[in-house]
């Protein structure tokens, strides 16, 4: 598509209203406020899209109209959309990015989900945000988990670890000395599971930012601005 590719998840196309894409290189910004043209060659106009200023935090916010004036200036790591004509983007090189829909209810939800993030609770919360906003049933929702680091290359010191190895050891393998690979998506897949979503509606994409020169990493390259676009809309 015009030099770039996009990814879509299986559990979510179909969804009646429901226009989605995990972007990649070609598809990405350098800063919140400053959202691509490209987006139109997806049948999204860039001028509907709210996005935040992401602070590696558990806080859901509901995205109205009258934040489309306030984009890139609201903190948040996640955001419930079910205005029509309007959607949400998140930036990510590494993080997850997670979007949850329902067949049965019009709007998403979409969560960047770093370390922080998912040991914060941000999945639950925006779950129960989501749910209490459209009164969606438990088993119509869907979620995809996009292109992000893998348990592959997510290495984290012991700081990090120990904020998981209670409940989630499983996803946690050692490295060298205090150095250890943390799953981010499986612990993400497992709170979405746990939270009551079916596991065949949970779509996990195995591609790899870090391993995968497609994508924009910052542990690959520490150096590098852009980000990758994560994109939602309502038709």
């Amino acid at each position: 598509m015009d030099g770039f590719a996009v990814y879509q998840s299986t559990v979510l196309n179909g969804i009646r209203g429901l226009v989605h894409a995990f972007g990649s290189r070609g598809l990405d910004t350098e800063s919140p406020d400053a959202v691509p043209e490209r987006l139109r060659f997806l049948g999204i106009p860039p001028d509907r899209i709210f996005t935040l200023r992401q602070v590696h935090s558990p806080h859901v916010l509901i995205a109205r109209e009258e934040d489309l004036e306030k984009r890139g200036a609201i903190e948040g790591d996640g955001a419930v959309c079910v205005s029509p004509g309007m959607g949400t983007a998140i930036l990510t090189a590494d993080c997850l990015p997670v979007i949850v829909a329902s067949e049965a209810c019009p709007g998403f939800l979409m969560i960047h989900v770093g370390w922080r993030g998912l040991e914060g609770g941000i999945v639950e919360a925006g779950l129960a945000l989501y749910r209490s906003t459209t009164g969606a049933p438990l088993e119509s929702l869907r979620a995809a988990i996009g292109p992000s680091a893998s348990a592959c290359c997510y290495e984290v010191g012991w700081d990090v670890a120990r904020l998981f190895v209670t409940t989630y050891p499983e996803y946690l393998t050692g490295s060298k000395g205090d150095r250890f690979f943390l799953d981010l998506k499986g612990i993400c897949r497992r709170k979405l599971a746990s939270s009551g979503l079916l596991e065949k509606s949970i779509d996990v994409m195995q591609e790899c930012t870090v391993c995968d020169g497609r994508f924009h990493s910052v542990r690959r390259s520490s150096g590098n601005r852009l980000r990758q676009i994560t994109v939602a809309y309502i038709t």
